[in-house]
C-alpha cells in the first residue's frame, strides 16, 4: 500500500490502533478523527484518493449508511468498501444476541436520555406523550430526533423506522448506534449510491484457548462451506459486505 490512513470517531479511540500497529511493526501514515465527511475532507486537503476502505465491526455503528456510501462514491466511485460485521441478521443466534444488547442498552441508558431531551424540547408534554415519543424516536439522533419531536407537537404523523428494529443510540450524537440489517437493506443503501454489492458468509475463529471449542468451530466452518457463501450466512458468526464499481 502506498499510504494507510486510520480513522476513528474520537481521538482516544486511536490509541489501541497505534499500540497494536506498533507491536506488529505496521506503519500507519495518518490518523483522521471523525466520520466519513472528515475522512473525505482529509483526502481533499492532502490531495489523496482512497482506493480501499476496510473495517471490522464498524459499519453497523455508522449512523447514516446511505450518506456513508454516497460520500465515498462522490470521493471516488471506484473505491472498494469492504466491511465485516457480527451484526448478522440472518443468523438467529447473532440476531438474538444483538437484540438483547440493544434492549439492555436502551433500558439502562438511552431511553432515559431521550425522555430528558424530549422534556427539554417540549416541557409541557403529558407523561404518556413523552413515553410514546421516547419509544418512536429510539434509534434516531441529531436532526432526525428533534424533527420527530417537533412533528409530533405539530400533529404530523411520526412513525418508527422499520430498519431500526431494536436499534438505539445517543440521541444527541448518534454514537453507539448498531444497525441489525438484512442483506437486502444493506444492498439498497450501497446500490442507491451507485455501487455494486456482495454479501457473503464469514467463518468462525479457530484459535480459542480450548481445543474443544476450536474443534466445534472447524466443524461449523465446514458446514458453512458446504452451504456456500450465500446460504452459509444462517450459521456464520459474521458477514462480509463489499461495495464496488
Amino acid at each position: 500500500f502506498k499510504k494507510i490512513v486510520y480513522n476513528d470517531y474520537l481521538p482516544d479511540w486511536h490509541q489501541p490502533a497505534k499500540a497494536l500497529c506498533s507491536a506488529f511493526n505496521i506503519k500507519i501514515d495518518e490518523y483522521v478523527t471523525g466520520d466519513i465527511d472528515n475522512v473525505v475532507k482529509h483526502a481533499g486537503a492532502n490531495n489523496i484518493q482512497y482506493d480501499i476502505i476496510a473495517s471490522r465491526n464498524v459499519i453497523e455503528h455508522i449512523y447514516s449508511l446511505p450518506h456513508f456510501y454516497q460520500a465515498i462514491f462522490r470521493h471516488n466511485k471506484n473505491t472498494v468498501t469492504y466491511s465485516t460485521t457480527t451484526a448478522n441478521y440472518h443468523n438467529p443466534a447473532m440476531r438474538w444476541y444483538h437484540i438483547y444488547i440493544h434492549k439492555k442498552a436502551d433500558r439502562d441508558i438511552y431511553r432515559r436520555q431521550r425522555i430528558k431531551e424530549i422534556k427539554k424540547l417540549q416541557p409541557s408534554l403529558k407523561e404518556e406523550d413523552v413515553n410514546m415519543l421516547a419509544k418512536i424516536t429510539r434509534g434516531r439522533a441529531l436532526g432526525d430526533f428533534t424533527d420527530a419531536v417537533n412533528n409530533f407537537i405539530d400533529k404530523k404523523i411520526v412513525v418508527s423506522d422499520p430498519t431500526l428494529r431494536t436499534n438505539t443510540c445517543d440521541c444527541n450524537t448518534g454514537l453507539w448506534i448498531e444497525h441489525l440489517l438484512t442483506e437486502k437493506e444493506h444492498q439498497s443503501f450501497a446500490t442507491a449510491a451507485g455501487f455494486k454489492f456482495e454479501y457473503t458468509a464469514g467463518f468462525c475463529d479457530t484459535h480459542y484457548k480450548y481445543s474443544v471449542i476450536n474443534m466445534l468451530a472447524i466443524l461449523l466452518n465446514k458446514i458453512i462451506s458446504l452451504l456456500g457463501e450465500k446460504k452459509g450466512v444462517v450459521l456464520s458468526p459474521f458477514v462480509n459486505i463489499t461495495a464496488y464499481n
